[in-house]
């Protein structure tokens, strides 16, 4: 039985799924049958893929008793779901898992894809993946390293995981920006994919003591349509969505300690210094950080993450104008307590879903002391 809006889904695992793996999950994502994949990268290095069943308990026939493990994990991990049910993993390299967690041998070789393709450096990182148009899809590259060139790239990748050569023909590849003698770009890359093939890729220029959020914005051939100047001076991107219902924009989530802000950018690329929560801030906020933003088709959006201590899963539900609506949570604000009177909880993140229920992932360790091990929850729509 379903409960409120915004209220913890306590047919999932009771309500706190704890103690899959021993480490926070970075990330998660819902399937279309509702069950959940979460990762967690571990002290070892290693991330630890776990696959939930709708009712939270660990689906025994996925991987090894629910769990897939990727040994060498150096970048922060992204997942997708293909429209076959197929595994899109993104961490050192990426690699495509069959549904029941055993590697899709049709994708990429062994290896996966790895951030030397198209001319990349094998010093390079992955930072996010998207799926794209006609079963293809994107990777955001960037490499901070003084061992290469310090660049920020755009993939795409066939149903095959090889380079698309149709795109900015016949590359496959689209270099947003350079810096070869500056300081290095940020790893934090976003990337958010529009119907018609248009890609929003957001991303941090490092520059002295500032830290400016970019955005470029590449045509569905491939080419650079556009690539605004500094947006402003923050910690990088933590979320970008496409803002097509109300102009053609983005909006831009970030952090600004101590703040989670949510920002719009309209179509020129500018911020929009009418939207914000009092009447022209130019921004909405809540004390605490954005990981997920999500658009509606009538402007209204909503924004997940964490509290300031990171004690809580946050979310928050704007009207078009940038007002919070007040008609959610208190004031437009969802704050999710996570442990119990004997526990301390540390959120990594939350994470706004297709279906608008959100995932909230993090660890959990004893008051007392102790080791942290992993939780999961999950909010009704």
């Amino acid at each position: 039985m379903r409960g409120p809006s915004g209220s913890i889904d306590m047919s999932f695992g009771g309500g706190v799924v704890k103690g899959a793996v021993n480490a926070a999950f970075d990330t998660a994502i819902a399937q279309p049958d509702r069950k959940v994949l979460a990762v967690a990268t571990a002290a070892d290095g290693a991330c630890r893929l776990a696959r939930f069943d709708e009712d939270g308990t660990l689906e025994p026939a996925f991987g090894v008793n629910g769990i897939v493990t990727f040994v060498d994990c150096t970048a922060t991990p992204h997942l997708l779901v293909d429209t076959s049910g197929r595994i899109l993993f993104q961490g050192t390299s990426i690699v495509r898992l069959l549904a029941d967690g055993k590697h899709d041998p049709s994708w990429a070789g062994d290896a996966g894809v790895l951030p030397s393709a198209g001319g990349g450096s094998a010093d390079g990182r992955f930072a996010e993946i998207a799926a794209g148009p006609s079963n293809t899809f994107f990777a955001a590259y960037t490499c901070a390293s003084a061992a290469c060139t310090r660049e920020i790239r755009l993939l795409r990748l066939t149903s095959e995981g090889t380079l698309d050569s149709t795109y900015n023909a016949p590359n496959g590849v689209r270099s947003i920006a350079q810096n070869p003698t500056g300081a290095a770009f940020s790893i934090g890359s976003r990337l958010v994919v529009a119907p018609d093939g248009r890609v929003g890729y957001a991303y941090r220029r490092v520059g002295g003591t500032d830290q400016p959020i970019a955005i470029a914005v590449v045509a569905p051939d491939g080419t650079l349509h556009t690539n605004s100047g500094d947006l402003n001076a923050t910690t990088g991107p933590s979320s970008l969505a496409m803002n097509d219902g109300v102009d053609g924009g983005f909006i831009l989530g970030f952090d600004s300690t101590p703040l989670g802000v949510v920002e719009r950018i309209d179509s020129a690329l500018a911020r929009d210094p009418a939207y914000g929560s009092d009447g022209g801030s130019s921004v909405a906020s809540f004390r605490g950080k954005v990981t997920t933003v999500h658009t509606r088709a009538d402007g209204t959006v909503i924004a997940a993450g964490a509290s300031e201590d990171r004690s809580s899963g946050v979310v928050m539900r704007l009207m078009p104008s940038g007002a919070r609506d007040v008609t959610f949570g208190t004031g437009g604000l969802l704050t999710v307590d996570i442990a119990a009177a004997d526990e301390v909880a540390t959120v990594t993140g939350s994470f706004v879903q297709r279906d608008e229920s959100v995932i909230i992932v993090g660890s959990l360790r004893p008051s007392a002391g102790g080791d942290a091990k992993s939780f999961v929850v999950r909010l009704w729509q």
